[in-house]
Formats: C-alpha cells, sequence, structure tokens
C-alpha cells in the first residue's frame, strides 16, 4: 500500500469536487484518495502481466497455455481449474479450443466480448428475457442457426443470422 501525501489528497479531493463528489469527511477524501490509487497498481499490473504474454506469443504464434488462476474462458465464459491456452484471439479452455480446430465456430468470436459478431445463447436469454426452450425452439424450428460447442455454449453467428435482433425482438 503506498503512502499518501496530503497533497495527493488535496488534489484528488479537487478533482471529486470539480465532477460534484462531496465526502463528508477528510478521512472519506483520503480513502477515496486510496482506492483509486489501489485501483491504478491493480491495472498496471493487468496491463503488464498482459504485455508479458504478448510478448510471449511473439515466441509462440499458435498460442500457449497459462495457468487458469481464476480466470475465464473468453468464450464460454467458465472459470477453469487448470490451464488455458492463450493466443491472439485470447484465453480459451480446451473444449472451446477444440470447437475452433475442428470449425465449430470461428476465432474470432473469442475476442468478440461486446457481442457485436455473435451471441450466446444465455446472452439472448439474459437480454431478451427468453427461456432457453424457447431458444432451443427456435433453433429447432430453423429460425435461428445455431453453433453448439460439445461441452460448452451455444452460438449465434450474425452472419448466419443477419435478422436476429429483429427476429429475437419479434419473439418477445
Amino acid at each position: 500500500m503506498i503512502e499518501l501525501k496530503s497533497s495527493d489528497i488535496q488534489k484528488y479531493k479537487k478533482i471529486l469536487n470539480d465532477d460534484g463528489v462531496f465526502y463528508s469527511s477528510e478521512n472519506d477524501y483520503a480513502e477515496a484518495t486510496q482506492n483509486m490509487y489501489s485501483l491504478c497498481e491493480l491495472m498496471y499490473e493487468i496491463a503488464n502481466e498482459e504485455l508479458s504474454r504478448k510478448k510471449h506469443l511473439l515466441k509462440h504464434p499458435d498460442g500457449f497455455y497459462i495457468e487458469a488462476e481464476g480466470r475465464c474462458c473468453a468464450i464460454c465464459r467458465n472459470c477453469i481449474n487448470g490451464r488455458l491456452l492463450y493466443d491472439k484471439w485470447g484465453m480459451k479452455c480446451d473444449s472451446c479450443q477444440s470447437a475452433i480446430k475442428k470449425k465449430i465456430i470461428p476465432n474470432y468470436v473469442a475476442s468478440d466480448k461486446d457481442y457485436k459478431k455473435h451471441y450466446t445463447a444465455n446472452y439472448i436469454s439474459s437480454r431478451y428475457r427468453l427461456h432457453h426452450r424457447t431458444i432451443n425452439k427456435m433453433i429447432r424450428n430453423k429460425t435461428l442457426k445455431a453453433r453448439i460447442v460439445p461441452n460448452g455454449p451455444t452460438l449465434f453467428l450474425f452472419k448466419e443470422n443477419p435478422r436476429i435482433d429483429s427476429v429475437l425482438s419479434e419473439t418477445k
């Protein structure tokens, strides 16, 4: 933990006050400042770790395994005990990596964290408030074309489902 100077706290207090954030005591400002410093330290550590992995990727362009240590697969979002494959697309569990090798799903879904190119069944269920049975019925009726990862998620690629948002909105 970093030892804060009074001037650091006063600078952060001014920033907070300028943004319309006010605390009732100097201790609260000191705690907020300490929390911001701690967050910055954490973000710096994460950025260094990612930079280190990117450098290691230059030596191993096909990817390499890392200990999961509480991290989650970028595709199925499951937290894994053991290891994850890290490549230019992100971290993947063995099931999702196997699906990519078998061409069940494309690589890019691992880096599509904002759902710009695909949806998962879980995302659809949450966003559109649809039960999984309804989604499965849409797959059976061929209203939606799905990519199913064995022991993993069900994915819907926008390329294969160009009207997915309107179809799902109409289903409600």
